[in-house]
C-alpha cells in the first residue's frame, strides 16, 4: 500500500530517535569515526537492528540513518566523497528491515546541516551541491517519503525542496514529501520566520505534510501545533521529544517517562487533528510502543462508541 493511501485510513506512526539507539550500542568510536551516518556503511546490521526494534514497537515508518549525511556535514568529517554510498546503503537497510518486518514505510530523512542560508553562512548553490547526492541516492532508492526534519531556515528549506522536485521530475519519481520544523519558545524558527511566514512561502511547493519535531516535550509543544494548524489545513506531523533534557548523575536524561510521553502526545490527535505522530530526542522503542498502545485503545473506544 502507498504511503499517502495508508495515512488516509490510519493513524501514522513514525520512529523515534536514532543517535539514542546507536549511543545504546556503546560502539568504538574508531568504528564510526565519530559520524553516525558512516555506521550505515560499516556496521549496517546494527542500524538494521534499530530499525526492526522501532517496527516490532509499532512503528509504520522507519527513517533512514541519513539526518546528518548531506555534503555540509560530512565534509567535517572527512566523508564528503561518500555522500551517495552512505545514503544508498542506509535506504537499503531500511528497506530490508520492512521487508523483514513484512509492514512498514521508508522516510529518507534530511536534516538542517550546520550552516544557515539566512546568516550568510553558506550560500544557495553550495547546499544544492552538498545535498544533490544525498537526495539522489534516496530517491534511487525508491523510498516512500521524504522527510525534511528540524528545519530550521526557510531559505534551506526552499533549497532542498527546489531539489528534490528537480530529482522527482528529472528521474519521473512521485514521492510525498513532509517539512518538519523546529521552533523556539516563540514560537518562531532560529532566524525569526513565524508559521504565518512558513506556510506563506511552502504553499507553494507540492508540500504533503508540515509539521514540528524536537523543540520540546509534547506538553510545551501543544500551543505551537495549535497555531500552525490555524494556517496550514493539510497533514500535520508532530513529532516531540520525550521532554526537557536533564543532566543528573553526569547523564543526559530526558524529563518524561514512556508512559507520560504517549499520554501527553495522544493530546495532538484528540485536540488537532494530527494523523502523522513519532517521537523525536530522547524516545526509544519503548516510547514508541507506549504511544503506539495509547492509539489503539483510542481507536478502540472510538469503535465502542459506534456501535
Amino acid at each position: 500500500m502507498k504511503f499517502k493511501k495508508y495515512a488516509l485510513e490510519n493513524i501514522v506512526i513514525f520512529d523515534g530517535a536514532m543517535g539514542t539507539e546507536i549511543l545504546k550500542l556503546g560502539l568504538d568510536e574508531n568504528i564510526s569515526q565519530g559520524c553516525n551516518e558512516w555506521l550505515n556503511i560499516v556496521a549496517g546490521n546494527k542500524i538494521q537492528q534499530i530499525h526492526t526494534q522501532y517496527l516490532q514497537a509499532g512503528a509504520d515508518v522507519i527513517e533512514t540513518n541519513t539526518f546528518g549525511a548531506n555534503g555540509v556535514v560530512l565534509q567535517e568529517m572527512g566523508l564528503q566523497d561518500q555522500i551517495y554510498e552512505i545514503n544508498k546503503a542506509a535506504a537499503q537497510i531500511a528497506h530490508v528491515a520492512v521487508q523483514q518486518a513484512g509492514h512498514g514505510f521508508v522516510a529518507g530523512s534530511i536534516g538542517p546541516g550546520t550552516k544557515l542560508a539566512t546568516l550568510n553562512q553558506i550560500t544557495y548553490k553550495e547546499i544544492y551541491q552538498a545535498y544533490y547526492p544525498q537526495i539522489l541516492a534516496l530517491a534511487e532508492c525508491n523510498i516512500d517519503l521524504f522527510l525534511m526534519e528540524t528545519c530550521q531556515d526557510i531559505l534551506h528549506i526552499k533549497c532542498i525542496l527546489n531539489i528534490i522536485q528537480d530529482i522527482l521530475k528529472k528521474y519521473n519519481k512521485n514521492i510525498p514529501i513532509i517539512v518538519s520544523v523546529t521552533v523556539e519558545n516563540s514560537g518562531q524558527l532560529l532566524v525569526g520566520s513565524d508559521f504565518s511566514a512558513i506556510v506563506a512561502i511552502l504553499q507553494y511547493f507540492d508540500i504533503y505534510a508540515l509539521g514540528i519535531n524536537c523543540s520540546t516535550g509534547p506538553e510545551n509543544m501543544l500551543h505551537h501545533v495549535k497555531k500552525l494548524r490555524e494556517y496550514w489545513n493539510g497533514p500535520l506531523l508532530v513529532m516531540p521529544n520525550a521532554g526537557l533534557p536533564i543532566h543528573q548523575n553526569e547523564k543526559l536524561i530526558y524529563s518524561l517517562n514512556e508512559q507520560e510521553f504517549a499520554t501527553q502526545t495522544l493530546r495532538f490527535i484528540q485536540e488537532c487533528n494530527v494523523r502523522l505522530i513519532g517521537g523525536c530526542c530522547g524516545t526509544t522503542p519503548a516510547y514508541i510502543k507506549a504511544l503506539s498502545l495509547q492509539i489503539q485503545k483510542l481507536a478502540s473506544e472510538k469503535e465502542q462508541v459506534k456501535e
